[in-house]
């Protein structure tokens, strides 16, 4: 099974090389089986990972993982985004073979990802053959991904540590619930404080002494969002994709890649991005870079 350009490579393979990054760099050998129960209870096998080699130093494993974080919360992988919890992956277009040869117009989208994003326990490969919907793995591979991830998640008797996953819950979600928490539970004691188990009035002295336990700290008011500042398109002609990925990032610009289908004196134009080159655009703005898959 071909997933394109370059190296053929399955799924199972593309899995195991991002695993690395979950598992401090080493590459594990694979396995089908984790044990083998007797009806009686017993153990009769337990799989013990084998680890092949270190691939790459731990270091340099958790800062692709953390990189690959970045691709969903803002670069190809919007669409796998999951609303409580952090996901990292990494999407890919590749075009499909048939015989030994690529095949004008037909794709494998694929999308690698690693759940949760900040101790993963899941590696999953969602892998597409000539979608018709569309080519690209952003609208494709990615939402299928978040469609599957969130059934697991759902499902009883999905092989999750449901104790590790809990303290997953993005930073964001837990000091929302957090303040919606200490909120509820003050108005709550502040009532019974006023009106007594009772439901008969206290005295301002008992009001004092019920209260006084219980501070609440109110959060900082946020910083004003930085001003979106205009800034010229870069001229990323003669750059090789990764080099002009990394200039228009650099200018302020979020990054997206999409087929360029000019022919002719139109595919010669000077114009590479959308916008193009020289034009005017607020920091943040999304550039779409035409590249000839």
């Amino acid at each position: 099974m071909a997933m394109g350009y370059e190296i053929a490579v399955t799924p199972l393979q593309l899995a195991a090389a991002y695993a690395t990054f979950a598992n401090g760099g080493k590459l594990i050998e694979p396995a089908l089986v984790k044990e083998i129960v007797a009806p009686d209870g017993s153990i009769r096998y337990r799989h013990t990972p084998h680890v092949v080699r270190q691939v790459m130093p731990a270091a340099v494993a958790d800062r692709v993982r953390h990189l690959l974080l970045d691709v969903v919360d803002e670069g190809t992988a919007l669409q796998a985004a999951l609303d409580n919890y952090l996901l990292a992956g990494k999407t890919g277009t590749p075009r499909s073979t048939v015989r030994g040869h690529y095949v004008a117009g037909r794709y494998n989208p694929n999308f690698v990802g690693l759940f949760p994003g900040d101790a993963p326990q899941y590696v999953i490969v969602v892998k597409l053959s000539a979608p018709q919907s569309s080519i690209f793995a952003a609208k494709t591979a990615a939402p299928v991904t978040k469609a599957i991830l969130q059934a697991a998640i759902a499902a009883r008797d999905a092989a999750l540590d449901r104790g590790k996953l809990a303290s997953s819950i993005t930073a964001a979600r837990r000091d929302s619930l957090h303040r919606d928490v200490t909120q509820a539970g003050h108005q709550v004691l502040l009532a019974q404080a006023v009106s007594g188990p009772s439901g008969g009035a206290r005295d301002s002295a008992s009001i004092r002494q019920a209260t006084a336990p219980y501070v609440i700290t109110l959060p900082a008011r946020a910083a004003d969002p930085p001003a979106k500042v205009p800034h010229p398109v870069p001229d990323i002609r003669g750059l090789d994709l990764r080099d002009a990925v990394r200039s228009l990032h650099s200018a302020g610009f979020r990054v997206q890649l999409a087929h360029d289908r000019r022919t002719g004196d139109a595919a010669d134009a000077a114009t590479l991005t959308e916008p193009a080159a020289g034009e005017m655009a607020p920091t943040g703005t999304l550039v779409r870079l035409l590249i000839d898959y």
